[in-house]
Formats: structure tokens, C-alpha cells, sequence
């Protein structure tokens, strides 16, 4: 059985009953170790319920034998499993804390405090009244005073930004967290790339009230599209989709963005608007009604919140709570999922914040982030985090025009904030050298608009002296040819090789007629002298092989046993050299290669003799030196398993077909 990655999400919404359920909707995504959902596949879930604290009393058990859907979702109700301990309808929720603990089989899956809708079922007992004012609100024995509602309790006025600690404050998660609450000021409306958006203020914020549709980031760079499925799946930077690549979608519903583009320093919504951290989803949520408590939960949390942000039209049946109280217009665009595949258009709305999330297994840590789902059959808000390759749709949220945190305080840098009370190590000065993290650029500084940016490369010659120089290279690429040095024009047949006045390497004529077998010449010994009939026989000129003065050390196979070589079967002079190409290039990484790759005194055209041409130099063998009393193999092959070898230790011919696997010696020819 695999191991599995569940990613639980306790469903917290409540339809309405004249009673409150006896029991609580819990879903999950049941994900394999590679991350795949683990579709349409049987999962058997127990559930304790702990008294106390995580360790305590289990009061209540029970099993569910469910079956994933094709996107690895079970369903079920806590409350009407198969029990195996306790009652649930006799538990006594307001005797303390009580805690949750999930079994798959043997797998344990963790256990975590329930928190909102256990007080619901105790909700039951406990009275609520309401003032004739309307001001005071009675919840069992204690009082709580509605601002705004009387004269006498007029309301506080709308926080501005900040940390969380004062702008939402007792939620403990965004204590640390600056929040934007600045309001739109009058406007209705934005056009950023050629597209309005409207423009709704809620709790003093300023919001988009239509999904981004931009393809291009703040600065006009644009953003990768048209990804196929294994590229949507790998790729480690900004991209978007547009579900089903319909365009109508995304004239609907905008498109949808992998989290990367939502950080990119280039910056995904217009200038002066940001994508909201989750920090800022919960100022929102908590604008709309949605308790402290709630707010910093996982899963469906708060009552009609989602119902609030939900437009009337565009969702499929039933749309439960949709009112679009807050006139955000959420959408049901649906996703990309982070294996491609389109789904949900109709049922879910899935929205980006900008907080990342570190998850896993303990060693195996991945990135994930937050984000909002607003579903087509539940009215509160889900608040999970998700895989950042997934295709989800953003909205932006105004900034602050006034910072009263940390950034750049010197009035000398470019990207100065007059209204910074901390200095954080930001600032960035016109000029100022840098790393734009581009390996194509080179000298990058800050330029005129405050960002940093480098050359491109261009690779060449740069030093003027050369005759090849390159005025417009900026890396120097070790080409430069100076008049008059030494070079290799890779020319046997030349000498003293230099620099021409045309800026080309060439040398002077070798005059070989002088030649003598077993003199030392161009890097080894004179082996033989071409006669007429012979490839490379020029008439009243000397050409002829080359042996290396030493055999190569060790020993060597032929290579390739079992293949047939197409034109590695020459046999006469002048086919040792192509015989070897052919053996390189099939692959044969042995006797041939070594030759092939073999460098003495800068000559590099080293080969393995044929049959006729190891003949000659058994022939000369005493004059050119060096031979041991053994085999050598010859570049001719065969068949698929043999090829030619000569044994120097006869003092007479011995010619012989060997298997290729054998190690024998080998020693290296090339022609003058």
C-alpha cells in the first residue's frame, strides 16, 4: 500500500435546523506520497474524540469505509460512523476542550483542537437575547456591547494600516503582520492593461471586485502562457492559464495564475495595489462578520462570510448563501491543477493570497500557500493551503499611502519612503552594483528606474590589439588572434604555423622528401612510405604513416561485441582513419576512442591502423621501435563479434580474426 499525504479540510458549515446536527461534515483530499490526488480509491477513516487535551479520554469513536472521487475527496459526517465507543449525542461539549484525532487504517494522521463546530451543538443550550436598543448583545450569562447600533455607543472609526496587533487586534497569527487598510478614495474603478476592474471598499479597504486578467507583470514584462502539462507541472517560476483555454473564460472569470507570479519582484497587480496576504483576507473576512476565533482556523470557518463575497449569478445550484453583500463578485472560475488538469468552473472559486506555507513530511518539506475557496454548496470561507503550482485566480488590494513600518529611510537611496520609521536594509542607490539574478547579464547596477539591471553578454574578442577584435563584446571568449604569434593551423603538412596579416593561422610547407623509416618525425617514428597504388600517394612528394613511438598503456578491448560496424571493415592502406570515425561513432569507446583522443607534440589526428596498414608496421617493427612480443589490434573488423588482430610474436605473419571483448595492445598511427 502506498504511503499517503492527506490534505484535510474540516468542512465547518451548518445548514439550518430547528436543532442543531448531531454531528460535523468532514472532508479531505487524500494525496499520495508523490503528491498525486488518490483517486476513486477505498479509504477506511476512524475518528477519536479526546476530552481534555490531545492525549486525553477518547469519549467518542467511530469508523467510515469511504471511496475517494476522481479528484481524491471523501466525505463524510463525524457523528453517523460505525461506533465503537461512546455516544455521540451525549458528549458534553462545554466540559472543556476537545480534540479531534484521524486514523487511515494504521496511518495516523494527526489530532487537532475542534473548535467551532462543537460550540455549535452547545450552542443548544445557551440563550441569546438582544436589547431593545439593539446595541446589547446577551450570550448565556454575559453581555456584549455592538458599537454603532445607539448613540450611546457610537461606532470606532475604521482602523487604518498597520501591524495586526492594532489593526485586528487578538488575532494572534497576524500579530506581527502589516496590514493595508486604505479605502478607494471615491474611485469605482481601475483600467490596467486594457481592462477595468471595479473597485468596492469593504472595512476601509479598497478591493477589485473582478478577477486579474492581466498577461503581462507591472513593469510590461509578460507572463509565460500556453504551458503543456509537464511544463505547468516543473516549472519554478511566474505563469498563467486560462481554464479550458477558452477566452470567453477569461473575459468571465479572468485568468488563472501558478503562486509564483502572485511574489515575483515585477509585481502581478497594477502600481499602488499589491495580491493580499492572508493576513489581509482575514481583515476582510472579519469586515464581513467573521470572528477572531474563526478567522485564524483551517477549513470552512465563520457562517455567511462566503455567501457575503459570492456573486448572485455564475456559480452552479444551489449557490448557498450567495448575497454578494460586500459587492466583491466572487466568481466560480475553477483551477489548473498542479497536474494540469481544469476543474471546478461552476463550483469552486479558489484565490491566491501572497503568504507561503512550508509543508510535508518531516525531511521532505514543500512550499504551499494560502489561499481562499468560496464553494458553490457551503456559504462560510475555507482558508487551506494549497500547492503553489496550481492555477488559481487573484484579486488586488490597495496599499497604504501611509507606511508606518519599515523600509528604505534614506533620503539618498531611489527607492526612498519618506514615512519609514525602521530602516530595513532596503535601499538602493542609482548606479550602485548589484545581481539581477540573470546568468545572460553582466555589470548589473540600479538604474534610472530604481531596479537593478545588467548588459547582455556578448561574448568576443576584446582586446584592440588583436586583428579579430570585437568592439561590441563585453566578455572576452579567448578567441583573440594577435599577427604574428604561433597558432595550429591542424595542417601536418605545414610548420611554423602563425597569424597572417588576414588575421588566419597558416604555416609553411613541410618538405618531406628527405623522410627516412624510423626517424622521428612529427610526434612519433616514420613508419612507412606511400608507394604508387597507395591512398595518399602523391607523385614526387613523400607521404606515408606515423607510428606512435610507444604503444598506449595497458591493454584495450575492441569494443562493440555483438554490433556490426557499417564501413568499419577496410582492410588496405588509408582505411585505418575512417575505420576509426566509424567505430567512435558507434559508440565503441575502447581501442578506436583511445587513439582517436590520443595528443603527441600538439598532434591530435591519431588513429588505429587497419589490417595492411599494422603489416607495415610489423614489417619495420625493429626500426621503428617499441613493440612488445603480443597482439594488436587492427581497426578492421570482421563480423559483429570478431575483428583482425597481428601477433608480434612470430617471427613470421600470423593474421587472425579475434573476439572483439579480448584486451590486446594497441598502437596509434597517423599520415604525414
Amino acid at each position: 500500500m502506498k504511503n499517503l499525504i492527506p490534505a484535510l479540510f474540516l468542512f465547518l458549515a451548518l445548514s439550518s435546523y430547528s436543532q442543531s446536527p448531531q454531528g460535523i461534515p468532514y472532508q479531505a483530499v487524500m494525496r499520495n506520497v508523490d503528491g498525486t490526488e488518490m483517486a476513486n480509491s477505498a479509504v477506511s477513516l476512524t475518528f477519536m474524540i479526546h476530552d481534555g487535551t490531545a492525549g486525553g479520554t477518547i469519549v467518542y469513536q467511530e469508523n467510515h469505509a469511504l471511496t475517494s472521487n476522481a479528484q481524491g475527496l471523501v466525505s463524510c459526517v463525524v457523528g453517523n460512523g460505525v461506533v465503537s465507543q461512546g455516544n455521540f449525542a451525549s458528549i458534553n461539549w462545554g466540559s472543556g476542550a476537545k480534540f479531534l484525532h484521524v486514523m487511515m487504517g494504521s496511518v495516523d494522521l494527526g489530532t487537532q483542537q475542534m473548535l467551532s463546530v462543537p460550540y455549535a451543538l452547545y450552542a443548544e443550550s445557551t440563550h441569546l437575547s438582544v436589547s431593545p436598543t439593539g446595541d446589547t448583545l446577551s450570550i448565556g450569562g454575559q453581555s456584549v456591547i455592538v458599537p454603532g447600533i445607539s448613540s450611546a455607543n457610537p461606532a470606532n472609526n475604521i482602523p487604518t494600516s498597520g501591524l495586526g496587533a492594532q489593526v485586528l487586534p487578538g488575532n494572534a497569527t497576524c500579530a506581527n503582520e502589516y496590514i493595508n487598510v486604505v479605502g478607494c478614495n471615491g474611485q469605482t474603478s481601475l483600467t490596467y492593461d486594457g481592462r477595468t476592474y471595479d473597485l468596492v471598499e469593504i472595512g476601509g479597504q479598497c478591493w477589485f471586485a473582478d478577477n486579474l486578467a492581466t498577461d503581462q507583470y507591472r513593469n510590461g514584462d509578460l507572463i509565460p502562457t500556453g504551458l503543456d502539462n509537464t511544463t505547468w507541472q516543473n516549472t519554478t517560476t511566474g505563469a498563467f492559464a486560462i481554464y479550458n483555454n477558452d477566452p470567453v473564460n477569461d473575459s468571465i472569470y479572468g485568468k488563472l495564475y501558478n503562486w509564483y507570479t502572485t511574489v515575483d519582484s515585477r509585481g502581478l497587480c497594477p502600481s499602488g495595489w499589491h495580491v493580499p496576504s492572508d493576513c489581509e483576507w482575514m481583515y476582510l473576512e472579519g469586515s464581513l462578520g467573521m470572528s477572531l476565533f474563526d478567522q485564524e482556523v483551517y477549513g470552512n470557518r465563520g457562517t455567511n462570510e462566503g455567501g457575503a463575497m459570492k456573486s448572485i449569478t455564475g456559480w452552479n445550484s444551489p449557490n448557498i448563501g450567495a448575497t454578494n453583500q460586500s459587492e466583491l463578485s466572487i466568481l466560480s472560475g475553477g483551477s489548473r491543477e498542479y497536474n494540469s488538469v481544469y476543474v471546478n468552473k461552476g463550483v469552486y472559486g479558489a484565490l491566491w493570497t501572497s503568504t507561503p506555507k512550508l509543508m510535508g513530511l518531516s525531511g521532505y518539506p514543500t512550499l504551499y500557500s494560502f489561499c481562499r475557496i468560496l464553494g458553490y454548496n457551503f456559504s462560510n470561507v475555507y482558508r487551506g493551503e494549497f500547492q503553489i503550482r496550481m492555477g488559481y485566480s487573484v484579486r488586488c488590494l490597495k496599499d497604504s499611502q501611509t507606511l508606518t513600518g519599515a523600509g528604505c529611510t534614506d533620503g539618498a537611496a531611489c527607492n526612498f519612503l519618506a514615512n519609514a520609521n525602521q530602516d530595513d536594509g532596503s535601499c538602493l542607490y542609482l548606479n550602485a552594483t548589484c545581481d539581477d539574478g540573470n546568468a545572460n547579464t553582466i555589470n548589473d547596477v540600479i538604474n534610472n528606474n530604481c531596479q537593478c539591471a545588467g548588459e547582455a553578454i556578448v561574448n568576443g574578442c576584446t582586446d584592440a590589439q588583436a586583428c579579430n577584435y570585437n568592439a561590441a563584446a563585453n566578455v572576452d571568449d579567448g578567441s583573440c588572434l594577435i599577427q604574428g604569434t604561433a597558432c595550429n593551423d591542424n595542417n601536418s603538412n605545414t610548420t611554423n604555423d602563425v597569424i597572417n596579416g588576414s588575421c588566419v593561422c597558416t604555416g609553411t610547407a613541410v618538405n618531406n622528401n628527405n623522410v627516412v623509416i624510423g626517424q622521428d618525425y612529427q610526434g612519433g617514428k616514420v613508419a612507412y612510405i606511400f608507394q604508387p597504388g597507395d591512398a595518399g600517394y602523391v607523385a614526387g612528394e613523400k607521404h606515408g604513416l606515423i607510428a606512435a613511438a610507444q604503444d598506449l598503456q595497458g591493454t584495450y578491448q575492441w569494443g562493440c561485441y555483438g554490433m556490426a560496424i557499417s564501413g568499419a571493415d577496410g582492410l588496405s592502406i588509408g582505411s585505418g582513419a575512417q575505420n576509426t570515425i566509424d567505430i567512435v561513432n558507434a559508440g565503441c569507446m575502447n581501442a578506436a576512442e583511445a587513439c582517436s583522443n590520443l595528443i603527441i607534440e600538439n598532434y591530435d589526428d591519431w588513429f588505429l591502423p587497419s589490417m595492411d596498414e599494422l603489416q607495415k608496421l610489423y614489417d619495420k617493427r625493429l626500426l621503428i621501435g617499441g613493440f612488445q612480443s603480443s597482439e594488436y589490434w587492427s581497426s578492421s573488423e570482421h563480423d559483429a563479434n570478431l575483428a583482425y588482430l597481428w601477433d608480434f610474436f612470430y617471427g613470421y605473419f600470423v593474421i587472425n580474426a579475434w573476439p572483439k571483448s579480448n584486451n590486446l595492445l594497441v598502437r596509434p598511427i597517423r599520415t604525414f
